[in-house]
């Protein structure tokens, strides 16, 4: 944003100008205070460019000034035209950073990327209709750009000629300088904000097992299907060694593949074994991968897929084997962890099977009278179709809910179903 494109040549700022101590002590007090203020503010980015706006132009003398705010696809610029009597007026337009036309002053000074001054808008190389039509005569306008992407514009405004000293350039682009990088640090705190949602909720909604550990082998997080593996709540898993939730084969193992993996920079794969709290046993094909932490110490990750429980596949197959009359007690045959997303959909009589609405969920264990598994909802259905299985071991299955638990998993408001199986749909 260096000073000195001028749209006019009689608004030149003259380098040569007399220093005003009296009007730079004040500035330099304002810059100061400007920056001691903003400087950890998290406040909304036309909030912060209004009130920079308003404050350049209370110290410089002037009645009113703009500010410029780019949308956050780049296609849109709002305009806004400030005064002190609280009034505001303004315009969305739209705007093309490459285009070669610009209808505003605002525009104009972030398509050149400097301060632009004019002392004369009838002479200006742009059309300014809303200032115009505003009664402004003369203005400055200071682009607002992180290395990323234009944010907005400043704009001090004059309803009679003013010719601009280089003294009000610095100063303008000075308070540009401090507003630019507050935005561009809020910009980047909502998007690294963002970045972290989805990845703890992809890391949270995984249908595979992930668990991510510090240097020194104590789990950080861990996906909701390690708590049916483990039969512990996640928060339980958490600050403790993984090694305590593995065999002493599978902790050695586990251990091996984070060396390998941080002495080549790659994933590295293998099969551990997680022994659960009531000693039940699974197979886990797992693949490490070390994550730079940057100034934190490095973290490993561990994503894998739980192997199959062979000695649950027959009742699995043909759960409806062992159907109890309807008087019988709920889920009587003995319960296999089943900790694996699959679908289900709301049974409609006579509706195809292909146009119901599955949805995948979170199964936790299974018997040959029932299932269980999760909602995020009370169930308004009373009987349920399960795409239990997958490829040639797919089977649909109908199963009529009989309880309905609400529980918190992972500090989450969430429904346990308990279902008895009918027939094969």
């Amino acid at each position: 944003m260096a000073a000195g494109v001028i749209d006019s040549p009689t608004s030149r700022p003259n380098s040569g100008d007399v220093l005003d101590m009296e009007a730079w002590t004040r500035q330099r007090a304002v810059m100061l205070a400007f920056g001691r203020r903003i400087c950890n503010s998290d406040g909304a980015g036309l909030a912060l460019i209004d009130d920079a706006a308003l404050l350049l132009a209370e110290t410089l003398g002037l009645p009113m000034c703009g500010s410029a705010q780019v949308s956050g696809d780049g296609t849109k610029l709002l305009l806004r035209l400030l005064s002190f009597d609280g009034a505001a007026r303004e315009v969305q337009a739209p705007w093309n950073a490459s285009s070669s036309g610009f209808d505003s002053l605002a525009a104009y000074c972030l398509a050149k990327h400097e301060v632009v001054v004019c002392a004369d808008l009838a002479d200006a190389q742009f059309r300014d209709v809303f200032l115009k039509t505003a009664g402004v005569k003369s203005g400055l306008g200071v682009p607002l750009e992180s290395p990323e992407r234009p944010l907005g514009a400043l704009t001090l405004l004059s309803p009679v000629a003013r010719c601009f000293t280089s003294q009000d350039v610095e100063f303008a682009e000075a308070i540009g300088h401090t507003l630019t990088a507050t935005l561009a640090r809020i910009q980047l705190d909502c998007d690294l904000k963002y970045e972290r949602h989805v990845a703890a909720t992809m890391f949270d909604e995984s249908s595979g097992i992930s668990v991510l550990t510090n240097h020194d082998g104590l789990v950080l997080r861990a996906s909701r299907v390690c708590e049916l593996l483990l039969d512990e709540p996640i928060e339980q898993l958490l600050s403790r060694p993984l090694a305590n939730f593995l065999t002493t084969e599978g902790a050695q193992e586990a251990h091996r593949l984070a060396r390998l993996a941080t002495s080549q920079q790659t994933g590295s794969a293998g099969v551990v074994t997680f022994r659960s709290r009531q000693g039940r046993e699974r197979r886990v094909t797992i693949r490490a991968r070390v994550l730079p932490g940057g100034r934190q110490p490095d973290s490993v990750l561990y994503c894998g897929e739980i192997e199959p429980d062979r000695e649950a596949a027959p009742d699995f197959v043909q759960p409806f084997q062992e159907m109890r009359d309807p008087g019988a007690p709920v889920r009587s045959s003995p319960r296999r962890a089943f900790p694996y997303r699959q679908r289900i959909a709301p049974f409609e009589p006579g509706k195809p099977l292909a146009t119901l609405p599955f949805v995948e969920v979170q199964f936790e264990d299974i018997s040959a009278g029932g299932v269980s598994f999760y909602l995020d909802y009370h169930p308004d259905f009373e009987t349920v179709v399960l795409a239990l299985g997958a490829g040639a071991n797919l089977h649909y299955l109908t199963a009529n809910i009989v309880n309905v638990t609400e529980m918190a998993r992972s500090g989450k408001r969430h429904f346990k179903i308990g279902c008895r199986f009918l027939e094969r749909y």
